[in-house]
């Protein structure tokens, strides 16, 4: 669904911000406080300190993040609320791993842009007042099938008339004679 309103557009650019930098805050929390776990180990009767490895995931999720940030700002360029929508929802599924309750206001904010949509498409106004004021006007949806169900009979109804086209009849077909044995 495309066009943003200026709320709509706000929030989107607060929401991308704050997820873009504390995608890169949390990528580098996730290295320096990680990266220098070390882990008492007895090998042959001695303890020994060894440094605790550590995979390159926080990377990945870093990456990650980054990239639907820009691929949400495409989208709020062009006022895709599609777009903007999706990578909202890959970035608070993202942050839920990290970050739950951020992950999950991401995840609501594009919820909300969701439903506004769903209202412009269902009554035309994405505001709830006004969506009330529309489903209030609109007849219950009984009446509407009912409406939609009653076949339309036009007012100046008129039978088919014969068809004045002449076709002849056809010759009668010939017998073929039995073959005598």
């Amino acid at each position: 669904m495309s066009g943003l309103s200026p709320v709509e557009v706000k929030w989107s650019k607060i929401g991308l911000a704050v997820s873009a930098i504390l995608g890169v805050v949390f990528t580098l929390y996730l290295r320096t406080a990680h990266s220098n776990k070390t882990v008492t180990v007895t090998r042959h009767g001695k303890k020994v300190k060894e440094l605790l490895p550590i995979s390159d995931s926080y990377l990945l999720l870093g990456a990650i993040l980054l990239v639907f940030c820009v691929v949400g700002g495409l989208g709020l360029q062009r006022r895709k609320r599609t777009l903007l929508v999706f990578s909202f929802f890959v970035i608070g599924f993202s942050f839920t791993l990290i970050f739950a309750p951020l992950g999950f206001a991401i995840i609501i904010l594009g919820g909300w842009l969701m439903l506004r949509a769903y209202r412009i498409q269902k009554f035309g106004t994405p505001t709830a007042k006004l969506a009330a004021r529309e489903a209030a006007a609109r007849p219950p949806r009984r009446e509407r099938k009912k409406i939609a169900a009653t076949p339309v009979k036009p007012s100046g109804y008129k039978p088919p008339t014969a068809n004045k086209r002449y076709t002849p009849k056809a010759a009668p077909r010939k017998k073929v004679a039995k073959p005598v044995d």
